[in-house]
């Protein structure tokens, strides 16, 4: 197997792991968006807090970057 594709075989499976990671990173910043929104409710508030909109930027970036990493492609022969 060549250098090029021997990394190309480590590269895959390595960026899987982590968009994985990241996808429960994205779970975990779900819950405490939120927790956060029905607190705000719970508050009376009529519009989403700071740290909601805050919390939903940094899901949306994770999950973003989780997809990037799905690098679904066939190893070449």
């Amino acid at each position: 197997m060549s250098d090029n594709l021997q990394y190309i075989s480590e590269l895959i499976p390595r960026c899987s792991a982590l968009s994985e990671q990241l996808s429960g990173i994205a779970e975990e910043l779900a819950d405490l968006q939120y927790q956060s929104l029905r607190g705000a409710l719970e508050a009376g508030e009529k519009k989403a807090s700071e740290t909601e909109k805050r919390l939903a930027r940094a899901r949306r970036s994770v999950e973003k970057a989780s997809h990037l990493l799905q690098l679904d492609m066939p190893l070449p022969t």
